[in-house]
């Protein structure tokens, strides 16, 4: 087998300069070119919050921004179709999983930070439109109408549908929240069975429930949209766009001279 000695390898190096030098310029040349004559690609990201207590169920942010709903408003803003939307990566934070980063490319700088920008903004409005206390709201209402519509049931299958509100709260006994004065009333109560009087009081209580927790979700839901953009917000706007696309980079530059380097030794060896 035949060797060569690092003497004669430095020497052949040597005595070779001007071919090295020459692919490396080629290779420094080539890539430069690449560099500057590409089409360049931007990256812009929006960061949001959400709080997670806003979501219904096993929803997840991810689930929510990529979801149809907030590319079909993005893709009518922008007067583009689903399929020419740029693809979005979205990544919650580790630490705090109410923070979550919107990021999305583009060719076009200034589209790529209004797009991102604009698809962070519809998630939130998004998010806040069907937050889970409104789901709530309308099974409490649902309740009321429920329990409503079977006291009037009631009362007009035993003709007692002529009973004023207040007749009906003498008649059980069961508190309500209003001020009634008693003795206002002096009209003669119609006559009721005990068992209807216990069968009413029943219905009565049901429906006091209901309207009471109807009032707290309500109240809660007052509360919660009063802070909603503490709960649900854009934390930082994409205000510029990075071209963070692999040939982006100024290590081609380097590269290249690297590459004529490795192809002139192939070449000398």
């Amino acid at each position: 087998v035949e060797t060569i000695s690092l003497r004669a390898l430095i020497k052949t190096v040597i005595s070779r300069w001007k071919l090295i030098l020459i692919l490396m310029v080629i290779g420094g040349l080539i890539t430069s070119a690449v560099y500057f004559l590409r089409k360049p690609v931007y990256t812009a990201t929006t960061v949001i919050s959400i709080d997670p207590s806003v979501l219904t169920g096993n929803t997840t942010p991810t689930f929510i921004i990529s979801g149809d709903e907030i590319k079909e408003e993005v893709a009518e803003k922008f007067n583009l179709d689903l399929l020419s939307l740029p693809p979005i990566t979205v990544i919650t934070d580790k630490a705090d999983k109410s923070i979550s980063s919107i990021s999305l490319e583009s060719k076009n700088q200034q589209l790529a930070i209004e797009m991102a920008n604009f698809w962070g903004k519809t998630a939130v409005s998004w998010i806040l439109e069907n937050m889970n206390q409104s789901t709530d709201l309308e099974a409490a209402t649902k309740e009321v109408n429920a329990v409503t519509s079977e006291l009037n049931n009631y009362l007009q299958s035993h003709n007692l549908g002529d009973l004023s509100w207040y007749e009906l709260i003498l008649i059980t006994g069961v508190s309500t929240p209003e001020s009634i004065s008693l003795s206002s009333l002096t009209k003669d109560l119609p006559p009721v069975t005990a068992k209807q009087r216990i069968e009413l009081s029943e219905i009565l209580r049901k429906k006091e429930a209901a309207e009471w927790n109807y009032s707290i979700i309500s109240q809660d839901i007052l509360s919660n949209q009063y802070q909603a953009n503490l709960r649900v917000r854009v934390v930082n706007k994409a205000i510029e766009a990075e071209d963070t696309s692999i040939l982006g980079s100024i290590i081609m530059i380097p590269l290249g001279l690297f590459i004529g380097l490795l192809i002139a030794l192939i070449w000398i060896f």
